[in-house]
């Protein structure tokens, strides 16, 4: 082995196009993928299409924007999109499973060489290849967050002057580079017999005494999501990756009651750079569990109750979604859904929701579909179910929540929501059994197919407003559902609280559209073509939202003042939704019925 050591990552000064991140087409089987990062994920999930070069997830636009939506501190794409970094969207993606709603498909051994050894014959060829024949010595692939745990990456400890992490990427590219010239001897280091990993910690010191080692900026080593960490997070975090005491007072703002407690045979610093202290965190704590009594009392409480029926559903974007994605509806089969009603003695209602040229969704309403003696009867099947989630994860912590939810499926499942760990979570299911009106809704929507309707056995999710706090007062205005996309098909049955439904059109953050407005009553439904339910919040879509049946009017205004604050915000070229919005201070409402 060469004494010299070739340090690379995503953002190394040298070498950086070594990374998987680094943008070049490589084509495996029938796909073409923009880096190795997408293809390998490609590997990894059910459906390799969004991974691709023309699929959603190499759109710097559309992931950026979902990744950001919830952030207090935007990721940026400059520093990315200098180097022609585009597989951290990969990345970004693959972290984010519930958010990109993605179907794992994990590889038996993801870093073996069976898998990246194509994928480094697909990458390096041309410039690419003579890139990484210029090199020599170990390759390291740096990581500065490495441990002793890190499989692909290693990093440098200076004060133990050894390498951390198993650096497993970097010998499979050196293995790979090193097939590709001409066979080399090995080398004798001092005639000491070392192990690799021995001799590999030996010369990155010698490299970095000789001030080989590329030096990095310390904020680079922070995980991109450091901003929405909690303390808790960020002294688990720390401590994980054997912070100094400098680093924590520089990243981390230390609170004057201490978080932690020393086990008993810790030393009595905070942290260290010694890797033999240990130390234990208490563990953010769920709020207790609601008492059945106290499940049903706020039950009894609510102001506003629907079920939105669908192919997949959830409790929240914080717990993995039952089932997959339908079809959806075309403004044709909605038009053709109003007129079988029709004929049937419903009235119902057609609007158009109003974006800018050639673009508008449509919202189909059915006014009193559900009779009032059979919706009290699904109300009070609701009430009975054994299953509901009161809480949801905000941010990092599990909270109380103002919106109820439980869903009807054809299983009973006690919801686990509280769980730290994302994998573990559940939604509460209730079996359709358990609330036989209920069941006949869903039987009456799947002879719905016969018009081609994709509403064969749909679930249901529950959603509950206006809960009453134990003891407490019930609000007066109570909490609805804010600006969102559905990308599902969305039929709902409105069954407690007259309610309004607001719709709007938006390219990217920006109204593009009036609002509409829909007052939707105890017994109605309503479903929305596609355009309307909303597939993603980048580029030209609809959102909606809708208020809890309580204070409506007060929830909407609150709603549309936070829109004015956002718009105000925004730099020219404005919409002409949005100037109305910037000059008026209110947004423009316009129902168009047809």
């Amino acid at each position: 082995m060469s004494s010299e050591l070739c340090v690379y990552w995503s953002n190394s000064k040298d070498n950086y196009q070594l990374s998987n991140f680094y943008q070049v087409n490589i084509a495996v089987g029938e796909h073409l993928y923009p880096s190795v990062e997408h293809a390998f994920q490609a590997m990894q999930h059910e459906t390799p299409e969004p991974w691709t070069v023309n699929g959603a997830f190499s759109d710097w636009e559309y992931v950026l924007a979902r990744v950001n939506e919830a952030r207090k501190a935007p990721i940026t794409a400059k520093n990315l999109k200098k180097k022609n970094m585009i597989g951290a969207l990969a990345k970004m993606v693959a972290d984010r499973p519930l958010m990109f709603r993605l179907e794992p498909k994990p590889l038996a051994d993801p870093y073996s060489e069976e898998v990246w050894m194509p994928l480094f014959e697909a990458k390096y060829v041309g410039k690419d290849l003579d890139k990484l024949l210029k090199t020599s010595g170990q390759l390291v692939r740096h990581d500065p967050n490495a441990n002793e745990g890190t499989i692909i990456a290693a990093r440098w400890d200076r004060v133990f002057g050894k390498l951390v992490g198993q650096n497993k990427m970097g010998q499979m590219l050196t293995k790979f580079r090193d097939s590709k010239r001409p066979k080399r001897k090995a080398e004798v280091i001092e005639g000491e017999t070392l192990t690799f990993q021995e001799a590999l910690n030996k010369k990155f010191k010698e490299a970095h005494d000789k001030g080989m080692v590329i030096e990095l900026d310390q904020d680079e080593f922070l995980p991109h999501d450091w901003g929405d960490f909690t303390d808790e997070q960020k002294l688990s975090h720390a401590m994980e990756k054997n912070w100094t005491l400098q680093q924590c007072a520089k990243y981390i703002h230390m609170p004057n009651e201490p978080m932690y407690t020393p086990s008993s045979s810790s030393k009595s610093m905070i942290f260290s750079d010694s890797s033999d202290s240990h130390y234990s965190l208490p563990v953010p704590q769920a709020p207790e569990a609601l008492t059945t009594d106290q499940i049903k009392a706020g039950l009894q409480s609510t102001s506003g109750m629907v079920l939105t029926w669908s192919h997949s559903v959830e409790s929240g974007n914080y717990v993995n979604p039952i089932g997959t994605k339908g079809k959806g509806f075309t403004y044709m089969d909605l038009d053709t859904l109003r007129q079988f009603l029709n004929k049937r003695k419903f009235r119902t209602q057609m609007f158009r929701v109003q974006g800018p040229t050639h673009f508008q969704g449509h919202v189909l309403v059915v006014r009193n579909f559900i009779r009032q003696d059979q919706r009290q009867r699904m109300i009070d099947e609701i009430n009975a179910l054994p299953n509901f989630d009161t809480k949801g994860w905000f941010r990092g912590k599990c909270l109380n929540k103002s919106r109820w939810n439980t869903l009807l499926t054809d299983r009973d499942v006690q919801g686990s929501v509280h769980e730290p760990d994302k994998a573990l979570r559940k939604s509460s299911e209730n079996s359709f059994e358990k609330t036989p009106e209920c069941k006949d809704i869903r039987r009456i929507l799947s002879t719905w197919t016969s018009m081609n309707l994709d509403t064969e056995n749909l679930m249901a999710e529950a959603n509950v407003y206006g809960i009453t706090k134990a003891g407490g007062k019930a609000p007066k205005v109570a909490p609805g559902i804010g600006p969102h996309v559905d990308g599902e098909t969305v039929i709902a049955t409105n069954l407690v609280g007259q309610r309004l439904l607001c719709l709007g059109a938006y390219h990217n953050t920006m109204p593009t559209g009036p609002r509409t407005q829909i007052t939707i009553n105890p017994g109605d439904m309503y479903i929305f073509d596609t355009t309307a339910a909303g597939t993603s919040i980048r580029g030209r879509h609809i959102r909606h939202w809708a208020s809890g049946g309580r204070g409506d009017i007060a929830y909407i205004a609150r709603l549309e003042k936070e829109l004015v604050k956002k718009v105000n915000a925004m730099k020219a070229p404005l919409s002409e939704a949005a100037q109305f919005i910037q000059e008026n201070k209110y947004q423009d409402t316009q129902t168009h019925e047809i």
